[in-house]
C-alpha cells in the first residue's frame, strides 16, 4: 500500500503505472554503508524498494560524520550497519531492512547477494568492487559502481551480458596510484552526486524499465564538467569474456585489509569466534582496558604487547578484530597473534 510518500515519484516517466510494485517486489544489498552507502540506502528506502540489505563492517566514528549522513554524534562507536538500520526504519517503517556487521569477502558475499535483484556498490577502494564484478557477473546479477574521491565522482551500471568492470579496467591499479580518502580527501557534496548518479542508474532496472546505453558516468564537482563515457563489452575480458573469476577464486580476500582513512588495519579468522561480548571481555581482561557493547569489544592496548606504540583493539563477536593507530598489516597481525592467539 502507497500511503502517498511515492505521488512526485510516480510523475516521473518510468515510475508511474505498476513501476512502484515492481520497486516494493525488490531486494537491494548496498555492500558497504560509508559515505557513499548512506546516501545510496536513504535514496533507495524512499524510493519504496522493498527489501533492503546493508553489510559494514565498521563502527562509527567522529571523521565520518562529515559525509556519512545516515549518522549523528549519538551513533559514535556503533556499528554502522545497526545505527544505519536505525535511521532508515524511521524513514519507512514499511521497507524491510536488515542489518549485517560483517566484512564482505570471498567467504561471505555468495550468501549475501543470494536473491537479490541489484547490488549496490558502497566501497571506499577498487579491489573489493572486483570480487562484486566476479560474483555479479557469474550469477547474472546487475550491480552499479559507484566511487568518489575529492572532487570526482563516478557511476556505472553493469549489466548480465553488458560490459563489466574489467572490461573497463581489467586490472586494479597499482598500490598507491589513485588517491584515497587519506591522500585526496572527499567532499560531502561529491559523493552525493556519485550516489546519486548510482540510484539513478539502478532504480529504472528494478521498476522493470530499459536502461540506457551501457556508459561509465563521470563528474569533476572542480570544474563542473559531466561526462558520459560509452563502454562495450570486450570479448577477451578475463570475467565476462573468458568467465574467469580470479577474484572469486582467490585472488583477493587474504584476511588483512587495510581500511581506508582509518590508520586501521582488519584481521579476518580463518574460522569464526564462538565467544558472545562477556567471553571476549574476558578473554582481553589482561590485555589493556577494554569495555563491551553493541556487539563488540573496544579498548585501549597495554603497551607491553605492542611495543610501546599507541594502539587500540577492537574485536567483534564473530572474530573479526580492527587494530587502530597503524596501516601496517604486519603491526596488526603481530598484535593479534600476541593478545587474540591463532
Amino acid at each position: 500500500m502507497d500511503d502517498g510518500r511515492h505521488v512526485r515519484q510516480r510523475l516521473v516517466a518510468g515510475f508511474g503505472g505498476g513501476a512502484q510494485d515492481c520497486l516494493r517486489a525488490s531486494s537491494v544489498l548496498i555492500a558497504g554503508c560509508g559515505a557513499l552507502g548512506c546516501l545510496i540506502a536513504d535514496q533507495v528506502v524512499r524510493a519504496g524498494v522493498g527489501r533492503v540489505v546493508i553489510v559494514d563492517r565498521d563502527i562509527v566514528e567522529p571523521s565520518n560524520l562529515q559525509r556519512q549522513s545516515l549518522f549523528a554524534t549519538a551513533d559514535l562507536g556503533v556499528p554502522k550497519a545497526l545505527a544505519a538500520r536505525a535511521r532508515l526504519e524511521a524513514v519507512d517503517p514499511t521497507v524491510r531492512i536488515e542489518a549485517w556487521v560483517d566484512s564482505i569477502d570471498r567467504e561471505s558475499i555468495e550468501d549475501y547477494i543470494a536473491d537479490m535483484d541489484l547490488v549496490f556498490d558502497g566501497f571506499d577502494a577498487m579491489e573489493p568492487r572486483y570480487l562484486l564484478n566476479d560474483v555479479c557477473v557469474r550469477d547474472r546479477v546487475p550491480w552499479v559502481y559507484c566511487a568518489a574521491i575529492a572532487t570526482q565522482a563516478r557511476a556505472m551500471l553493469v549489466q548480465p551480458d553488458g560490459p563489466c568492470l574489467r572490461c573497463v579496467w581489467p586490472d586494479p591499479p597499482p598500490s598507491g596510484a589513485l588517491g584515497t580518502c587519506d591522500t585526496a580527501g572527499v567532499l560531502g557534496s561529491t559523493v552525493a552526486i556519485a550516489a546519486g548518479a548510482s540510484v539513478s542508474l539502478g532504480l529504472p532496472v528494478l521498476a522493470g524499465g530499459k536502461p540506457g546505453a551501457p556508459a561509465l558516468i563521470s563528474v569533476d564537482t572542480a570544474d563542473g564538467s559531466w561526462r558520459s563515457i560509452s563502454v562495450s563489452r570486450d570479448p577477451a575480458c578475463p570475467c565476462c569474456g573468458h568467465r574467469r573469476f580470479d577474484w572469486l577464486e582467490g585472488a583477493w580476500g587474504a584476511g588483512t585489509a587495510v581500511l581506508c582513512g582509518r590508520n586501521a588495519v582488519q584481521i579476518r579468522p580463518a574460522v569464526e569466534s564462538l565467544l558472545d561480548e562477556a567471553g571476549w571481555l574476558q578473554r582481553l581482561a589482561q590485555a589493556g582496558s577494554f569495555a563491551a557493547g553493541q556487539g563488540l569489544v573496544r579498548g585501549s592496548l597495554d603497551p607491553s604487547l605492542t611495543s610501546g606504540l599507541p594502539l587500540e583493539l577492537t574485536v567483534f563477536v564473530d572474530g573479526r578484530a580492527v587494530v587502530h593507530g597503524t596501516s601496517d598489516p604486519a603491526v596488526a597481525a603481530t598484535v593479534c597473534a600476541r593478545v587474540l592467539g591463532g
